[in-house]
């Protein structure tokens, strides 16, 4: 898979590898839609930890959580003490930040694990 020089995000829009998405979960394998209601994600609760885990494999070394544009989604209980546990770095930053540092971050999408959110 490739990189995330293709990576986007604008207001309401994550665009990667030339499709869209509201918000998108991307991991070393796959990409998708991140779908808030799986595990009843909100701004006040959180990302989480429920669906940091189910995401991460022994592989992972790297995870980047945005917190939306204006910093509205927290980080959920438990994702510092999970990534703290299994030694992966965390990244948590707005929308914009989280995209400019994932495409400085590296080239390739090995180990890493992504959750984008596109407005708030």
């Amino acid at each position: 898979m490739s990189g995330f020089a293709s990576l986007r995000v604008e207001w309401g829009e994550v665009t990667f590898l030339g499709q869209k998405f509201k918000d998108l979960i991307i991991t070393p394998r796959s990409y998708r839609e991140w779908d808030w209601t799986e595990t009843h994600t909100s701004h006040a609760r959180g990302t989480p930890v429920q669906d940091v885990a189910k995401l991460l494999t022994s592989k992972t070394r790297q995870l980047f959580v945005s917190s939306g544009f204006h910093q509205r989604l927290r980080l959920g209980d438990g994702v510092r003490q999970l990534c703290k546990q299994r030694n992966i770095a965390l990244t948590y930053l707005n929308s914009d930040a989280l995209v400019g540092a994932l495409r400085q971050h590296q080239t390739a999408r090995k180990g890493v694990v992504v959750l984008l959110h596109s407005t708030c």
